[in-house]
């Protein structure tokens, strides 16, 4: 059922032009003059096609809105995790090995909190991916910036007090991203608390 769900316009359209091929050369065979063979093979060719859809796609109408939500959600994450690896190639520029540690930890929170969320809270994934993509796309050139006055210092005034500057913008970051992730974490942990002490009780207490 899920193949025929998954490609059920094309076969939908798929019968219709067959009908329609048929229900013509029926029509003409039969001496019926092109105008209205045409316009009945339409109409058939029509009901047809809306015909087959409903009986291929199954799913009800709210099943195709969670399926519409879950194919613009991984496509946003997919969006992120593409400018996150950007973000991970032009790091590898950076000189300063505590920047570049930071903005490895950065990717690697991003990627964490993304798969984090989309496990235990896959109805937030579309808001928190849409999110995080505003801030990735403020990274990227954030770092740039911090390449060009390293690269550049003698054009910048004070450029070892602006370096530290966009450091502390992506060490906040990353406090924002491991905050997150431990919000998740301290979610599954309550969770896990509550199943260890059900475990615990049925050690005094039976269920039958």
């Amino acid at each position: 059922m899920k193949f025929f769900a998954r490609f059920a316009i094309p076969i939908a359209l798929a019968g219709g032009a067959l009908l329609f091929a048929i229900a013509f050369l029926v029509l003409r065979n039969a001496n019926w003059s092109v105008v209205p063979a045409l316009l009945i093979s339409l109409v058939l060719f029509v009901l047809a096609t809306v015909g087959i859809w409903y009986m291929a796609d199954s799913r009800s109408s709210h099943q195709v809105e969670i399926d519409a939500y879950t194919l613009q959600a991984e496509q946003q994450v997919r969006a992120v995790l593409k400018q996150v690896q950007q973000l991970r190639q032009r790091s590898k520029h950076v000189k300063d090995p505590q920047t570049k540690a930071l903005l490895a930890h950065v990717c690697h929170d991003v990627e964490e909190l993304l798969r984090r969320i989309r496990a235990s809270s896959p109805t937030s994934l579309l808001s928190s991916a849409t999110a995080l993509d505003g801030y990735i796309t403020r990274m990227v050139p954030l770092v740039e910036k911090y390449l060009d006055i390293d690269a550049y210092r003698r054009y910048y005034e004070d450029p070892n007090q602006k370096l530290q500057e966009i450091h502390a913008g992506f060490s906040a970051f990353d406090r924002y991203l491991v905050n997150s992730i431990q919000l998740i974490t301290k979610g599954q942990d309550l969770v896990l608390d509550v199943d260890l002490r059900m475990l615990e009780a049925t050690q005094y207490k039976r269920l039958v």
